[in-house]
């Protein structure tokens, strides 16, 4: 009976860290998808010619900066989860479910905020990556963070002006999100080419 409690939470802990590579896995794969949708939809904001072959883009031309950038990504979501999920892991058998159930919560509250800043913070690095070809995966990210530094608040705002349109698209049983999707990074696309129109005004290199 007193050895139970620790082969369940023995066998747990394998499958959290399983899921947890399998996430990262997952996610830096998806980055070369997501460059290349940053790809597309800056060449439709910049009034060019689109094909199907340009969501592949970054696995033929760009596959070294885009998991350069990826990686770091990944590894930013991987410490934002990372306290919660080993909180649950040591402590889901405790009999104090009220109390772990609020640190667990507070853990994962804390993960999502520095989570959502991080995003802002790099949101233009696929953008900087396929219109300065010259920069190194590092200098990309720089680059990216002095691009959206003054504007994460603004970004921030169209952001959460998405959730409303959200609703619509699940309430219309997902079908409205066909449209609502791609307008959405039409208009990131279309930021990003305002922020950079910005910076040339501004003499800022």
């Amino acid at each position: 009976m007193t050895n139970t409690p620790k082969n369940d939470r023995s066998t747990r802990r394998p499958d959290c860290v399983t899921e947890t590579r399998m996430g990262n896995t997952v996610l830096i794969v998806s980055g070369f998808f997501k460059a290349g949708e940053a790809y597309v939809y800056l060449k439709v904001a910049s009034n060019q010619p689109v094909t199907v072959n340009d969501l592949f883009y970054c696995f033929r031309g760009e596959s070294n900066r885009t998991s350069y950038i990826q990686i770091r990504l990944a590894a930013i979501q991987l410490f934002t989860t990372l306290p919660a999920a080993i909180y649950n892991m040591l402590f889901s058998d405790s009999t104090s479910l009220f109390a772990i159930d609020g640190i667990y919560l507070l853990l994962t509250l804390l993960g999502m905020v520095i989570s959502l800043f991080a995003d802002l913070l790099f949101s233009q690095c696929y953008y900087v990556m396929l219109d300065f070809e010259e920069y190194t995966g590092g200098e990309v990210m720089k680059a990216a963070v002095q691009l959206i530094r003054g504007s994460m608040g603004r970004l921030f705002y169209i952001v959460l002006s998405f959730f409303p349109l959200y609703l619509l698209g699940i309430l219309s049983m997902g079908i409205g999100l066909l449209w609502i999707y791609p307008y959405k990074e039409a208009v990131f696309a279309n930021f990003y080419l305002d922020l950079i129109k910005k910076k040339v005004a501004t003499g800022q290199r």
